[in-house]
């Protein structure tokens, strides 16, 4: 056995020939991908919520009333009234909006109280909540998980918008854990709403009375339970 001689490599380049390239299909595009500590693998969303170790009371209504002047509506008496004794330590106990009437403008202009405040309990009973002001308010107590227990009974015209704002609040807060919906019809689209996020929710109550529950409804809200998982309490009076 003989050992090839360098001589015998003459000519030769450390390429390949040109016979041996592959040849490039007209329109060949290239990816390129960089190096692994570049690449983004995911991200962590941040919830521009104000520091409120910062803010003073005062601070957080004049924010509440320049809101209010954006949006082209009047500060609600009674939500000045709970700020001047709501405490910035910890959660406040009750933002307590019965009886308010809160329009879609109305509810924007509290996305500042929100995102500066959290509270025990969200009374949003008899507001009068419309399907736009639902869907923008749940959507906001949902993104700044502002309260364990909210009761938005007696809103009977939330529409189709709104009822998916509740159901995604059901489903994705972590913080929600008893819903009041009262005196509300749940009719075949509700019912089927409140039972899908049901099955995977944090709520451990959920309050239901006079809801006109019947029929299939009833039986499609009842079947949440054979899943295993929703409220762990379902206080029904129909």
């Amino acid at each position: 056995m003989t050992r090839r001689s360098d001589s015998d490599n003459d000519g030769e380049t450390s390429s390949p020939s040109p016979s041996w390239r592959p040849k490039k299909c007209k329109g060949e595009k290239h990816v390129s991908f960089p190096p692994d500590e570049e690449i983004v693998s995911g991200f962590a969303e941040r919830k521009d919520a104000i520091n409120v170790d910062s803010l003073t009371l005062a601070e957080v209504i004049e924010a509440y009333k320049r809101s209010c002047d954006k949006h082209q509506v009047e500060p609600k008496p009674k939500i000045l009234e709970q700020l001047e004794v709501t405490s910035l330590n910890g959660r406040a106990p009750c933002l307590d909006l019965k009886g308010e009437r809160l329009d879609h403008l109305s509810c924007e202009a509290l996305e500042v109280i929100l995102k500066s405040l959290s509270f025990d309990f969200i009374n949003l009973q008899a507001a009068e909540l419309e399907e736009n002001g639902a869907s923008s308010l749940l959507d906001m107590i949902l993104y700044y998980e502002s309260t364990p227990h909210l009761d938005i009974s007696d809103n009977t015209g939330m529409g189709i918008s709104g009822w998916k704002a509740l159901s995604h609040l059901i489903k994705q807060s972590v913080c929600l854990l008893r819903l009041d919906l009262c005196n509300v019809a749940l009719l075949q689209y509700p019912a089927q709403v409140l039972s899908r996020a049901l099955l995977s929710s944090r709520l451990t109550v959920l309050h239901l009375q006079s809801t006109c529950l019947s029929g299939r409804p009833l039986f499609t809200l009842a079947g949440t339970d054979d899943g295993g998982q929703g409220a762990e309490e379902q206080i029904l009076a129909l």
